[in-house]
């Protein structure tokens, strides 16, 4: 009996990592928008194939150590501040912004292939970005707790607004999701989902209200144990293949039972439209760059490698937009900042350096946006453990031919204590709302400017989206 349990256990996991390829059809869009009206709405649509990749950052990025001032005095002052956990200036890998802000700038000594790719104009910062409710939030208000992102320092929270784009309540669905619930229908294929995770499960981020993410693995596409279609009908794999296809085609007098059945053989074929999609892209001779394997440790290099392969076989499955999702673990550093960090930024240099390359390979830097987000920042000063505790603001890495490249975006903070902008412990509040810089992707990608207030409703107080101007603009729309 044990065994039929764990089997049937098995079997619902495989087809629920199935069912994530079904994207359906929505009667009404946010406001009782259509499908179509939706399209005709968007002005950005053309040009060609888009998509966005965020990689996220879980446990909170310290964003200073990985964006450092380089120039003596600023250095001096964050040296004074980080104590311990301060890099030291000789490391530093410098950068040449094209505003310097009147400082001089360094990268962590392992991001020599961010380095490499901010000069080559093809990346940029943002400065002491994070979730606020308003734009002159002050130490005062910290003071009082009034007017602040909900539950400000949680990892389960901070990472729910950040991937939500609101920033004031729980739940609701991934800001990536309600993208996908306005533009769905501009791929010709409706079977497969717009939304992509790597090794993620259901990402929060892709669910809208009408969208799931459609969920695959870098090492291989999720199928059901012991169905082929192509298999030799009388074999012990054919009959098992008639049997479950039988069981879905089946006709049953419960509604629920029937549902049950539409949403997992569409989900099965789903994956299999996609797998043959990426054998035929294999067959072909693949991509030529090379990843960094997770075996090795770079499970990032891996997920984005699956990544770079989907944007290649894009075209064949009729898609226009896709939005990815993939993540780096490890970043909640309150021991062993300087060690532990210094592996995840590596993890991060390099699978960013394949990637980009990857993109140049399938001639497709120009139609792909990445980018990163995180929990929060990292105090300033240690916590005694050679660690840092959650903070507030941080900085963000965004790459692409898009990208108003080898540039900072917004004002790059003053690192001493006790500042007009430290809550404490070096927490800075953020210069930069979320709100603004993820309002810009999903603009670049094809939202209409009217609809933005719809996905980010706390957009407003930062930004009027009749403005001809774009939110923070970093890049090219």
């Amino acid at each position: 009996m044990k065994k039929y349990i764990n089997n049937r256990r098995q079997f619902i996991k495989n087809l629920s990592m199935a069912s994530l390829g079904l994207a359906s059809m929505p009667s009404s869009i946010f406001k009782l928008k259509t499908w179509a009206a939706a399209a005709a709405n968007n002005s950005n649509l053309s040009g060609g194939y888009k998509a966005l990749v965020c990689f996220y950052m879980f446990g909170g990025n310290d964003g200073f150590n990985m964006l450092v001032p380089k120039g003596d005095e600023e250095h001096g002052a964050y040296k004074l501040t980080r104590s311990n956990l301060a890099l030291e200036k000789n490391e530093l890998l410098a950068i040449n912004p094209v505003d310097n802000q009147n400082m001089e700038f360094g990268l962590h000594p392992n991001l020599s292939g961010l380095q490499s790719l901010f000069e080559n104009e093809k990346l940029s910062f943002l400065c002491n970005i994070g979730t606020k409710l308003f734009p002159d939030t002050n130490k005062q208000n910290y003071i009082d707790q009034k007017d602040l992102p909900l539950s400000l320092f949680s990892h389960s929270d901070q990472t729910q607004q950040w991937q939500t784009g609101r920033v004031n309540e729980r739940g609701g669905f991934g800001w990536a999701g309600r993208v996908a619930d306005l533009m769905g229908s501009t791929n010709t294929n409706t079977n497969i989902s717009m939304n992509v995770s790597i090794d993620d499960g259901t990402a929060f981020f892709l669910r809208g209200e009408n969208t799931n993410g459609f969920s695959i693995s870098s090492r291989a596409v999720q199928t059901m144990p012991g169905h082929n279609p192509i298999s030799i009908p009388n074999s012990y794999t054919g009959l098992r293949t008639a049997a479950i296809d039988s069981m879905f085609d089946h006709d049953y007098h419960d509604p629920f039972y029937n549902s049950f059945n539409s949403i997992y053989k569409n989900g099965i074929e789903s994956n299999l439209e996609f797998l043959a999609a990426l054998n035929n892209f294999e067959a072909g001779g693949g991509l030529t760059t090379s990843f960094s394997t997770s075996e090795a440790g770079f499970q990032f290099s891996a997920n984005l490698k699956r990544v770079a392969q989907t944007i290649a076989v894009a075209p064949s499955l009729g898609f226009e937009r896709q939005i990815f999702f993939v993540h780096v673990g490890g970043f909640d550093n309150h021991k062993d900042l300087l060690t532990d960090h210094a592996n995840r930024m590596k993890q991060v240099d390099t699978g960013l350096r394949e990637f980009y390359a990857a993109l140049e390979e399938l001639d497709a830097t120009e139609k792909v946006v990445t980018f990163s987000m995180s929990d929060f920042g990292r105090t300033l000063t240690s916590n005694g453990s050679s660690g840092t505790d959650h903070a507030w603001g941080s900085n963000a890495i965004v790459m692409g031919g898009p990208v108003i490249g080898r540039s900072l975006f917004g004002d790059y903070p003053e690192l001493i204590l006790n500042s007009d902008i430290d809550v404490g412990k070096g927490t800075l509040i953020p210069s930069l709302s979320s709100d603004l810089y993820c309002a810009e992707l999903a603009h670049w990608f094809g939202v209409p400017k009217t609809d933005l207030d719809d996905i980010f409703p706390n957009l407003k107080n930062f930004y009027s989206t009749s403005s001809n101007d774009l939110p923070l603009g970093f890049l090219t729309v």
